[in-house]
């Protein structure tokens, strides 16, 4: 079942928070795209419900651009409020019910190992990362090379096939 986008993204403010930093908006929309990646890959389902569209500057998911966009690139000082929020937790129960204790427990794991191996990435490092040859912004972008790509729907199918092979490349790097 998948998350309200801001509960994902608290989870890295959170995160954040506990190393003492701060994140501004681009780090945070490119931290959960990344997350949805990872997740996709690992459990063939969609960690967030939003769609992940190609703009000019890279994968966006629009409705937390929205949320955010006010911040520019400020820090992100406060968390996100999520619909129906009543308690304070890293993924509110809210957004999970019906969940059971492994399927928590495994969205949990991925966002901390997407946390652990990209959170001490900057901004820039991440972005750089999201518009390589090859990826599903890129795609997108060349799909539409007569238009800017903006609004165009970076497909859950494209974004968990980029990651299974990202997965499979760093196997094999580690085998040979």
């Amino acid at each position: 079942m998948p998350y309200d986008v801001r509960a994902v993204a608290n989870f890295f403010l959170d995160r954040a928070a506990d190393a003492g930093q701060k994140l501004d908006h681009m780090k945070l929309q490119k931290l959960v795209y990344i997350a949805h990646g990872w997740y996709l890959a690992v459990t063939g389902e969609p960690l967030i419900y939003e769609r992940v569209e190609a703009w000019p500057y890279g994968p966006v998911i629009p409705d937390l651009y929205h949320q955010l966009k006010q911040h520019g690139r400020s820090p992100i000082e406060e968390r996100l409020s999520v619909v129906d929020l009543e308690t304070f937790e890293p993924i509110p129960a809210s957004v999970y019910q019906g969940q059971d204790a492994a399927a928590i427990a495994r969205s949990v794991d991925i966002l901390q190992r997407v946390w652990a191996r990209y959170g001490q990435l900057t901004a820039l490092q991440l972005s750089t990362l999201t518009h390589k040859p090859g990826t599903p912004w890129d795609a997108v972008a060349k799909d539409n090379a007569t238009t800017e790509p903006r609004g165009f729907v970076i497909s859950d199918d494209r974004i968990r096939d980029h990651y299974v092979t990202l997965a499979a490349e760093r196997r094999k790097a580690r085998v040979g």
